[in-house]
């Protein structure tokens, strides 16, 4: 049997590993101070899981201390209004298993009933959950607040200054005081800023940023593999190690795969496991970098690992760090494993190349329409066509293009048809007209035709999201191809 087979789930007791460092800060933090805690990382490092196998697993051990866990999912309510009576109703389900004597209290029973009001007003329900919490602190009960995906408030709760400020004083106030703990990707601090309600409920928060599996913690991981069968070495945590630099998540990615490779010939293929987990992995950074362009993030870090440093300073290299993925290489910083380091240098050449063709793109346009209507005059494109048929399905799809943009972009859509041509139409007209282009272009008809062709199966994967397939060689090529191009068209001085 495959132990890594539950991958992506969350996992607690038995299957749960390491995490000591946090474990002990949510048990002195929340569970015997109540206090708040944000627990923050990038996607997929185990911040659910942790909480989950630390609060929500442990419900009846903190029950007999006389604490409720209440965990809740802030993507799933529209507004502050649903969050809040959903607190209210979680608790009661809670107290309805643990302490069903408090259920006959008449209060109880009035503050439900009035969470049910459809004309409830904000300050009342307000006013009911703090009523509702100092009521259980009065019977000696306490509850900890979860929140996972707490990076929902910025749309939940976006501008609403008076939600942030009921959570805090639910945190805050001694009279009702709830241990809160939220789960997010980003720190509260950049959420409420992106969340626009000036708030600040940070302040009142312990931070603490989940770090990737140390190699202990790995290693205990790894060691898994011997429920399948396998042998246990610590040259295969090394191995996991550098391929996935500790990433809890890529770690099981890639052991539920070596596992099931062995299961499958009873070899210990590591090389060839990664192979088929990579496009996994490189999907999984491409997530990293979407998340992280909302703030120019994902441009701080390619400069940070990959130079040049242009805008990036020493604070940006210290959050890329906090959150997990940079670490120190002597006087600079690579990516949180070998591969992702692989994995931005090749985005940095991919935004390379796409900012140099652009440019190249715009004087190649230019060159061919100044060239064509010097011989074929104002309306080129028909004469051209009419001349040339194998150019009409360019020209066709050109239009076709140019029809969908207008769609959408009405007059500010370009007219000329050129500019919605692939590099392939480009060389189609060239390559037809060589007499008039072969003295600026200097090599041979072939010569070009190959650099067009190299351009081509480039540009396309990089236009389609798919510029992981492309080796890092091909991409460098293409650039110097561009680059020639672009001296050899630029107007002469």
């Amino acid at each position: 049997m495959n132990p890594f087979i539950d991958e992506g789930s969350i996992v607690f007791g038995e299957k749960f590993v390491g995490r000591y460092e946090a474990l002990s800060l949510i048990e002195d933090r929340v569970v015997s101070g109540l206090s708040c805690l944000a627990i923050v990382g990038q996607g997929r490092m185990g911040k659910s899981s942790l909480a989950y196998h630390a609060l929500v697993h442990q419900r009846q051990r903190l029950a007999e201390r006389r604490i409720l866990v209440l965990s809740l999912n802030l993507p799933s309510f529209q507004n502050r209004t649903d969050l809040f009576r959903k607190i209210i109703w979680l608790a009661r389900e809670e107290l309805e298993e643990y302490a069903p004597n408090l259920l006959g209290e008449v209060r109880v029973e009035r503050f439900l009933q009035k969470t049910q009001q459809g004309n409830l007003e904000w300050l009342d329900l307000q006013d009911t959950v703090q009523q509702f919490f100092k009521f259980l602190k009065r019977r000696e009960w306490g509850a900890i607040l979860i929140l996972d995906e707490f990076d929902a408030a910025r749309t939940v709760l976006r501008g609403d200054l008076q939600a942030f400020q009921t959570l805090r004083e639910l945190a805050y106030q001694p009279e009702w005081r709830v241990g809160l703990v939220t789960l997010s990707r980003r720190s509260l601090e950049e959420i409420e800023v992106q969340s626009e309600a000036i708030s600040n409920l940070h302040g009142i928060f312990d931070t603490y940023y989940l770090p990737r599996f140390s190699f202990n913690e790995l290693t205990e991981l790894v060691k898994r593999v011997t429920h399948a069968g396998l042998s246990y070495s610590p040259e295969l945590t090394q191995d996991i190690y550098e391929h996935t630099g500790g990433h809890p998540y890529l770690s099981v990615k890639l052991l539920s795969r070596l596992v099931t490779l062995w299961l499958e010939t009873h070899r210990i293929d590591l090389d060839h496991a990664f192979e088929q987990v990579q496009l996994m992995f490189v999907e999984y950074y491409g997530e990293l970098l979407r998340l992280l362009k909302e703030d120019e993030s994902d441009r701080k870090l390619l400069e940070v690992v990959c130079g040049p440093v242009i805008k990036a300073t020493r604070q940006d290299a210290g959050k890329l760090e906090r959150y997990q993925l940079i670490q120190p290489s002597g006087e600079s910083y690579q990516g949180f494993s070998d591969h992702f380091t692989k994995y931005l240098n090749a985005q940095s050449q991919i935004i390379d190349l796409w900012e140099v063709w652009k440019n190249t793109e715009c004087a190649l346009r230019d060159f061919i329409i100044n060239a064509m209507q010097k011989e074929y005059g104002s309306v080129w494109e028909e004469n051209v066509e009419a001349k040339f048929s194998e150019l009409r399905p360019v020209f066709e799809k050109c239009r076709s293009h140019r029809d969908n943009a207008r769609k959408f972009l009405g007059e500010q859509a370009s007219h000329r048809l050129l500019d919605y041509a692939s590099p392939r139409g480009y060389w189609k007209i060239i390559e037809l007209h060589w007499q008039h282009f072969s003295n600026r272009l200097g090599k041979t008809k072939k010569e070009w035709q190959e650099r067009f062709e190299l351009i081509k199966s480039v540009r396309d994967p990089m236009a389609h999201n798919a510029a992981h397939s492309l080796h890092p060689d091909r991409i460098k090529q293409a650039e110097i191809y561009c680059r020639e191009l672009l001296e050899a068209i630029s107007p002469i001085k």
